[in-house]
């Protein structure tokens, strides 16, 4: 009977080995499911490694659309090449690979997963315009990052997504941004300077907590700031750019920390329950209204006037400090004009 469990152990065990990919082309290993093909572990991935767009299974050419959970996780791998069909790399795919210098991602990727380089040797990344989600602790604990654009498409940025990277000095966040998600930059010690963009509702707690920010600015739109999110090793600059305090508490900020607001607001931050026991100085400008373009506080007839000088070369639109580009689409045309007597016609 011992002989017999012994025997059927070893079949079990020889099946898994030999099912724990489907196909091995050109030192990668892949699994194929629905169509398409994704890149799977292997303990021997080591140096540069280009994955192809497209390798041939059962016959057929199949392209490469994913990286598996873990794939390169503890490997000896210095660079890797994503290939254009590239959509979805999933948790840990690059976790602890200590050896990793350069990652290139392609245009079409969607989705970064959670602790995708966590504890990595990365030192830098150029995130494609097309991703929409980065997952939790995804760059947690990447030493040697220097710096990060985060592409204006990302919609989700998860909670510690860059804790404890001690070496990062500035990032720049996605406008499309609603919320700031927990210990997102926290104990990020080398970090300068970080504006939190103006779609921002909510920053998480511990947001900066053990980071030693020199300046902070604040979007219009934050309406909470959660618990010891702007505790910092120092004491930066603050500048909100919300004429409305935001509800806050607990934050560990100095009594002597000055806070920067736009004019007109004094008073709210002054009588606040929270913000009124710091320094408030009123110097920041104003929020303007979306076809204020001459910035008298109103969207009227003389805003398209204004328009129709710089469109037909009469004025400069620099006079009018980007207030101009009314679309935001970096140009200064009949469009804006459209959009404004849209504004007024309350359309």
């Amino acid at each position: 009977m011992k002989k017999i469990i012994f025997v059927l152990l070893m079949v079990v065990a020889s099946w898994c080995s030999a099912s724990a990919y489907d196909l091995l082309e050109g030192g990668i290993a892949y699994d194929y499911a629905f169509g398409e093909m994704r890149v799977v572990h292997l303990d021997s991935y080591k140096g540069d490694i280009v994955i192809p767009a497209q390798v041939k299974y059962n016959g057929v050419m199949r392209s490469v659309t994913s990286i598996d959970s873990r794939t390169f996780d503890g490997t000896a791998v210095t660079s890797v090449r994503f290939p254009s069909t590239m959509r979805y790399v999933y948790d840990l795919a690059f976790n602890s690979c200590k050896q990793l210098k350069a990652v290139y991602l392609n245009e079409g990727l969607i989705l970064m997963g959670a602790n995708m380089f966590n504890d990595s040797s990365l030192p830098s990344i150029e995130i494609p315009s097309t991703v929409t989600k980065i997952r939790d602790h995804c760059f947690y604990n990447c030493d040697n990052l220097t710096s990060v654009v985060v592409p204006d498409n990302v919609i989700e940025l998860g909670m510690c997504a860059f804790m404890e990277c001690d070496k990062l000095e500035s990032v720049k966040l996605s406008e499309s941004l609603t919320e700031i998600s927990y210990c997102l930059l926290r104990d990020c010690p080398s970090l300068k300077t970080v504006v939190i963009p103006d779609n921002v509702t909510k920053i998480g707690g511990s947001c900066f907590d053990g980071s030693s920010l020199q300046e902070l600015v604040i979007g219009k739109s934050v309406n909470f700031i959660d618990d010891l999110a702007l505790r910092f090793n120092n004491q930066p600059v603050i500048r909100m750019r919300c004429t409305i305090p935001p509800t806050a508490s607990s934050q560990g900020l100095r009594t002597n920390t000055e806070i920067h607001v736009p004019k007109g607001s004094l008073a709210a931050y002054k009588t606040h329950s929270y913000w009124g026991r710091f320094i408030i100085i009123d110097d920041e400008p104003a929020p303007v209204a979306p076809g204020d373009v001459n910035g008298d506080g109103i969207v009227d007839i003389s805003d398209m006037n204004a328009l129709i000088n710089v469109v037909l070369s009469r004025e400069s639109a620099d006079k009018y400090e980007g207030r101009a580009d009314v679309t935001g689409d970096g140009v200064v045309d009949i469009s804006d004009i459209n959009a404004v007597i849209n504004i007024v016609l309350g359309k």
